[in-house]
């Protein structure tokens, strides 16, 4: 069973091994509904790579088209930039696939599984999940449950985001074992969302300290809005834990995908505001 977490294009994420360039996203429904708004999150990815989740994918490649909230994304599209390597679609692992399917069963499908395994791919890769829906945390937080952790704004800049993602995957993993207690004590989520935040003050203050100055003065592809953020997915993991049907330390891992990172343009789409000046770019 444990090889079902293995990851396809990175090592296995502990906060501690996060190569010098691995960087990217996950893109939502919103990103690939046309070539403008691909383009847009590749400007504000420049160099780093775009993924959607594979079973995404073939289920796009039987229907040709999908549309998910009123959004129609077309495989024609997909198809191209698949083919000219400018997205790359990732296995997702059959354990999230069947917890992804098992959260949208208790939505009663008011969360769609596009989504569902967009945000489980990109905590288990690790990496943001980029969204043009300003309703998707909204939606999903009335469904699963979303406690916020931490939000930061930061220039879209490999250098400046760096330490955004090194501090999500520390939390990722360290906060792993508090969500695994709780399936055996049954602790409030939110109880424990506010003692991870507590216990990472610190660190949090010291990253967006970073963030700003190293933000300031680069050149201008884009301001984001990057959120830490809780979902409660751990009733869909208390079956695996009750019934043992994987190790507990296999358990634990699946805990870390309770912590998200969702990326967003920044509303104001000022860079000044970072202390970046336009002139320079």
């Amino acid at each position: 069973m444990s090889s079902l977490l293995k990851y396809d294009t990175q090592p296995n994420g502990t906060g501690n091994e996060m190569p010098t360039r691995d960087f990217g996203a996950v893109c939502d429904t919103s990103v690939l509904t046309d070539r403008k708004s691909f383009n847009r999150a590749q400007d504000l990815f420049a160099s780093s790579g775009l993924y959607i989740p594979s079973p995404t994918y073939s289920w796009l490649s039987r229907s040709q088209l999908i549309q998910v909230r009123g959004q129609t994304v077309k495989y024609s599209l997909l198809k191209q930039l698949v083919r000219e390597r400018e997205l790359y679609p990732i296995h997702l692992p059959k354990i999230y696939d069947e917890i992804g399917r098992q959260i949208m069963f208790e939505t009663n499908y008011n969360v769609s599984l596009t989504d569902i395994r967009a945000l489980l791919l990109s905590s288990h890769l690790q990496i943001p999940v980029i969204t043009f829906d300003d309703d998707l945390i909204n939606r999903v937080s009335k469904e699963i449950g979303i406690k916020t952790i931490h939000r930061f704004e930061a220039h879209s800049n490999w250098l400046a985001i760096r330490g955004v993602l090194q501090l999500y995957r520390e939390l990722s993993f360290k906060s792993s074992k508090r969500f695994h207690e709780q399936l055996e004590d049954e602790l409030d989520f939110p109880k424990i969302i506010s003692i991870i935040k507590k216990a990472h003050r610190k660190e949090i203050k010291n990253t967006e300290k970073s963030t700003q100055r190293i933000s300031q003065g680069q050149k201008d592809s884009g301001v984001l809005d990057l959120h830490y953020l809780g979902w409660n997915i751990l009733p869909c993991i208390q079956e695996y834990h009750d019934q043992a049907i994987v190790r507990p330390s296999i358990t634990q891992q699946i805990c870390e995908r309770a912590i998200l990172l969702i990326a967003k343009p920044a509303k104001h789409e000022n860079p000044k505001k970072m202390g970046i000046d336009k002139k320079k770019s």
